[in-house]
């Protein structure tokens, strides 16, 4: 499986990954939101975007 396709499963089953109408705190709108408060109880989801970045 693709890294890519692994880390978005990652985020669904944690539930890291919301989709709506968000305000960012830039004041910039965004349909997607990555909470990375929960990724960081995640180890192995945090180490995915870790090597992402």
């Amino acid at each position: 499986m693709p890294r890519g396709d692994l880390l978005a499963d990652e985020l669904k089953k944690t539930g890291a990954i919301r989709f709506g109408d968000f305000t960012l705190c830039s004041g910039k709108k965004s349909n997607i939101y990555i909470d990375i408060k929960i990724a960081c109880t995640h180890p192995e989801l945090l180490e995915l975007i870790s090597n992402k970045i």
